[in-house]
């Protein structure tokens, strides 16, 4: 089944006039992959105040284009970037990239998984789990890219010279967001957070997610460098999220709650919960944006993965699925 669920909620934004930033795992390392669980579709929010009609049902999904990218010969594909006709990803052949244009594969000599795309320039982290260490790759020469003083420094996303992600100093320690543009290296901690999650960013926007002392759940955010906001981002229900990509206005993660995981498209005003045809009911996840197109994967009724690309529909399009009118109150938790 395919279901989307369209939010109008003005309320699920939240800014917060501090300095400090959230981040994101990916799958290769547990992180917020580790919440994702096989589930059906429905969703058992409390307390939720319905003030126009609530739209649910698998024709929504159909707006935009899905499209399965599984790598040939190839099991379990992941793609984790977008840029421009490019996307990256890792199968069991090896970590790729693939031309949309040109419909051609192509196999990258990288130590370990390619997490973001900029151009010709790729991103990631490799190592032990305990012991990581960023790269930069332009196709030919791969640096690598470590905060001085600490254990592991996982790379997540770049644009232009710029790059983000986090680190920890050792077993067992928080993680730390950063900001590195290629001479200078920034801690960006999400004031009252316990641990911080960057993961992507576009111009002076990063985003991620964070948790709090004492908590498993997670929080989407972005942060905007120029103006130092942070806004905080709940999702479109109360159960753990991730931002995982920026494009734009356009940000995309993933929404868990109670055994059911989906992914998300909020373009400042409107949320829309989006799950793969082919998942059947199973997860699906969003892993980055360029423009309107969305990349990520998904889980098949047997475990396995398979790459995916969504096109974003017309902006009428959007519109007409909005106007429905799903408006929510705020949700009470307790």
């Amino acid at each position: 089944m395919g279901a989307a669920l369209v939010f109008s909620m003005g309320l699920a934004a939240r800014s917060d006039h501090d300095v400090a930033v959230p981040s994101y795992l990916h799958g290769a390392d547990g992180g917020f992959e580790k919440f994702f669980h096989k589930g059906g579709c429905k969703m058992n929010v409390q307390r939720i105040l319905i003030l126009g009609v609530l739209l649910c049902w698998s024709g929504l999904a159909q707006a935009g284009t899905w499209l399965t990218l599984d790598m040939p010969n190839a099991t379990g594909t992941k793609i984790y970037g977008i840029s421009g006709n490019n996307v990256v990803g890792s199968s069991s052949l090896g970590n790729f990239i693939y031309n949309m244009a040109t419909d051609t594969w192509a196999i990258q000599n990288t130590p370990d998984i390619i997490k973001g795309i900029d151009g010709t320039n790729f991103v990631g982290d490799y190592g032990d789990y305990y012991h990581k260490h960023g790269f930069l790759y332009d196709g030919t020469n791969l640096t690598t890219l470590d905060l001085s003083d600490v254990a592991s420094t996982r790379i997540e996303g770049i644009d232009g010279r710029n790059v983000v992600g986090y680190y920890d100093t050792g077993r067992g320690t928080l993680k730390h967001g950063f900001f590195y543009d290629g001479s200078n290296w920034a801690t960006l901690d999400k004031p009252g957070s316990h641990e911080t999650f960057i993961v992507d960013l576009d111009g002076d926007n990063l985003v991620g997610w964070y948790t709090l002392t004492g908590s498993t759940h997670t929080y989407g955010f972005s942060y905007n460098m120029a103006t130092q906001i942070w806004t905080s981002l709940s999702g479109p229900g109360p159960g753990s999220s991730a931002v995982t990509g920026i494009s734009g206005e356009n940000l995309v993660g993933t929404y868990y709650y109670y055994y059911q995981t989906h992914s998300f498209l909020y373009d400042g005003t409107t949320w829309a919960i989006l799950d793969m045809p082919e998942a059947n009911g199973h997860s699906t996840i969003f892993t980055g944006i360029d423009g309107d197109k969305i990349t990520g994967y998904y889980y098949d009724t047997s475990g396995n993965t398979h790459g995916l690309i969504y096109a974003i529909p017309e902006p009428a399009t959007m519109l007409l699925l909005a106007s429905g009118g799903l408006l929510f109150n705020r949700y009470n938790l307790t």
